[in-house]
């Protein structure tokens, strides 16, 4: 059994936002708890919608994401929205795996995208033990807390690049 880091429901309730759709949570004493989740029909196939600019997707972008993320089930998600997006994506589930991959790789890794808050070692931790080996990457940080909870406890500067968890492919591409 995976341990529960208290985001399960936020998460849940943040991607029916995101898509328009809503959640309801009813507990009963003694039965349990049913979460229902609610979301538009899409009226179209997502593969044949067309971005803004009238290209069809993927791009390829011929770019090297690293991704280390401590959720399976979260990895395996980004994983494939960068993957859509046409990223190459080296992936990772601790920070110490992390640093064996980007000593061993031979890829020229372009961006770390990190969760802030993972066991043994944070993502900042992370990013600054990486920079040693990967002198060009840069770093965007992501986590299910705020931004100012994560800075107002000193993990993160104000000033680093930041995605809140849960996000929308769309956030990712921009």
């Amino acid at each position: 059994m995976a341990e529960s880091k208290g985001l399960g429901l936020p998460t849940v309730y943040g991607i029916a936002q995101q898509n328009r759709g809503f959640t309801n949570i009813v507990t009963e004493l003694g039965k349990g708890t049913s979460v229902q989740i609610y979301l538009p029909r899409c009226a179209s196939s997502p593969l044949q919608k067309e971005k803004e600019n009238g290209e069809l997707f993927p791009k390829q972008h011929l770019a090297t994401v690293f991704l280390v993320e401590d959720e399976p089930a979260i990895l395996r998600m980004e994983e494939g929205m960068l993957g859509r997006l046409g990223y190459r994506v080296l992936t990772a589930t601790t920070p110490i795996q992390a640093i064996d991959l980007a000593k061993n790789s031979r890829e020229d890794i372009d961006l770390l995208i990190s969760d802030v808050v993972m066991p043994g070692m944070n993502g900042l931790e992370l990013a600054k033990r990486l920079s040693d080996v990967c002198l060009s990457t840069k770093t965007l940080f992501m986590s299910g807390y705020a931004a100012d909870v994560i800075a107002d406890n000193g993990v993160l500067k104000k000033a680093q690049y930041f995605l809140p968890k849960p996000f929308a492919l769309r956030d990712l591409e921009t």
